[in-house]
C-alpha cells in the first residue's frame, strides 16, 4: 500500500475514535463508501488500542522470534497482503505504561507503514497510562521522525511534534541513555547538527553501552559525514546486537552506498532477500547499486518487477532516474508526472525528481525541485543520494555541501 493509503487509514482510525462507540460502525460504513478492505484495515486498529486488559508477558524481542518462526516476516508498505497475513500474534490492550512502550518499540523495528501507525498508537496508549513515563515520550520524538523520513507526514508537520516530545521527555528525565539517543536523532534529521548529535549519542552509550538506537543513530551521524569505517563499526554493532531487526541492517546499506561500495551494498541486500525475499526496500536499494556499475538496464528490469510486488510501488521513486541512465527519455519523463501527481496527494521528497532531471541534463529542473526539497526538510531524509550524475555539478556539491 502507498503511503497515501496509510494515512488515509490513520486519519480515519482518530476520527473513529473521536466517535461514540455505538457510533463507529455507521460512521466508517459512510466514511469508507463501500471500500471494504479500508474499512478493515481502519477496524483492526481500533481493536489493537482497545482489546481487553491482558497483555503478553515476553519481551518484544522473543515476540519476534514467534512471528518468525510462525513465518510471518517483517515487511515494506503493502507486503501484509501476502500469504503471511492470517498469521497475527494474539497481543491485547498493555495492563501498564511499559508494556504498551515496549509492544511500541517491537511495531517500530518492523519497518513498514501500517506497523509504525501501530507503534504510535502503542506509545500514545503509553502517554494515556502513564503521562510522566519519560521514554515513551522519547519515542515518539522518534516516531515523529521515521514519520517525516517514511512520507507518512510531511516534516514541517511531524518535526515540531518530534521536537515537542523530545522537551517532555527532557522535562521528565534529561539524564537517560534513551534521552540522549533521541537527542541525537533530533540534532541530526531536524537541524543537520552533526557535532551535538554526536555528543548526544556518545553520552547515551556512556550510560547505556548496549542500547541499541544509540548504536543505529550515532552510525548515521557518521555516515552522512562520510566517515565510513567508523559508521560501519557502529552499525556493524547494532546489527549484532538485534540481528532480527530491519532498521540497522538498512541504514548499514545505505552507509555502504554513500562510500561508494557498491558491491557491499548488493551483499548486504542480498542477504536480506535470502531471508525476505519479497522486501522490496532491500530490492530496490540493490538497484541503486546496479545502477551506478554500469547495470543501470538490468537495475530497470528489476525495478519494473518490484512495482508488480505488494507494496512495489514504492520503487516509482527511484526508477525514473534509471530510465534516465538507459536513454529512454519518454518514460523517465512520464515517471516524473506520476511522481508530481503523487505529491499533489500525500507528501513526496521533490529530490526524487531533483535526482531524475538531473540523469536527464536539465540542470535548471533538478535545481529547482532539489531546492524544493531542502526548503520542507534537512538533507537527513531528502532521499538524494550522492550519485555520480549530482555530484559530478558544482553547484549541487555547494547546495549539499558534499
Amino acid at each position: 500500500m502507498t503511503s497515501e493509503r496509510w494515512e488515509q487509514i490513520d486519519q480515519l482510525f482518530h476520527a473513529a475514535l473521536a466517535c461514540e462507540p455505538s457510533q463507529r460502525a455507521d460512521f466508517l460504513a459512510t466514511a469508507c463508501a463501500g471500500d471494504e478492505p479500508l474499512r478493515l484495515e481502519v477496524e483492526s486498529l481500533i481493536s489493537a488500542h482497545q482489546q481487553g486488559n491482558s497483555f503478553i508477558e515476553t519481551p518484544a524481542g522473543d515476540v519476534a522470534a514467534e512471528l518468525l518462526n510462525a513465518d510471518e516476516f517483517p515487511c515494506t508498505p503493502g507486503e501484509h497482503e501476502t500469504e503471511h497475513d492470517d498469521i497475527q500474534p494474539e497481543i491485547s490492550k498493555p495492563a501498564n505504561a511499559y508494556q504498551a512502550y515496549q509492544l511500541s518499540r517491537y511495531y517500530f523495528h518492523k519497518v513498514s507503514f501500517p506497523d509504525l501507525i501501530k507503534s504510535r498508537v502503542w506509545l500514545e496508549e503509553a502517554v494515556r497510562l502513564d503521562p510522566d513515563f519519560a521514554p515513551a515520550h522519547a519515542a515518539l520524538a522518534e516516531q515523529r521522525l521515521m514519520e517525516a523520513i517514511t512520507g507518512l507526514h510531511a516534516p514541517p508537520e511531524s518535526f515540531p511534534k518530534a521536537k515537542e516530545a523530545l522537551r517532555r521527555a527532557s522535562e521528565l528525565n534529561p539524564d537517560s541513555t534513551e534521552f540522549y539517543a533521541t537527542a541525537g536523532f533530533v540534532d541530526l534529521i531536524c537541524d543537520w547538527n552533526f557535532e551535538g548529535a554526536e555528543w548526544n549519542l556518545r553520552k547515551s552509550l556512556e550510560l547505556n553501552p548496549y542500547h541499541v538506537f544509540a548504536y543505529k543513530y550515532l552510525g548515521e551521524v557518521l555516515m552522512f559525514q562520510l566517515r565510513s569505517d567508523e559508521a560501519e563499526t557502529y552499525l556493524r554493532r547494532a546489527v549484532e546486537m538485534e540481528p532480527l531487526g530491519l532498521h540497522s541492517g538498512i541504514i548499514l546499506t545505505i552507509a555502504y552506498f554513500l562510500a561508494q561500495n557498491y558491491q557491499k551494498v548488493i551483499e548486504e541486500c542480498e542477504k536480506f532477500l535470502v531471508v525476505y525475499p519479497r522486501f522490496v526496500v532491500a530490492m530496490s536499494y540493490r538497484c541503486w547499486a546496479l545502477e551506478q556499475t554500469g547495470r543501470a538496464a538490468e537495475a530497470v528490469d528489476e525495478y519494473e518487477k518490484i512495482l508488480r510486488e505488494p507494496g512495489g510501488e514504492i520503487a516509482r521513486r527511484w526508477i525514473g532516474y534509471a530510465y534516465a541512465l538507459v536513454g529512454d527519455r519518454e518514460k523517465a519523463l512520464e515517471t516524473a508526472r506520476q511522481l508530481d501527481a503523487e505529491r499533489s496527494q500525500h507528501y513526496l521528497s521533490p529530490t526524487h525528481q531533483a535526482l531524475l532531471y538531473a540523469a536527464l541534463s536539465e540542470t535548471e529542473k533538478a535545481f529547482s525541485y532539489l531546492e524544493q526539497g531542502l526548503g520542507d526538510v534537512t538533507r537527513g531524509c531528502s532521499g538524494l543520494p550522492p550519485t555520480h550524475a549530482l555530484t559530478s555539478c558544482v553547484r549541487i556539491r555547494a547546495l549539499m555541501n558534499w
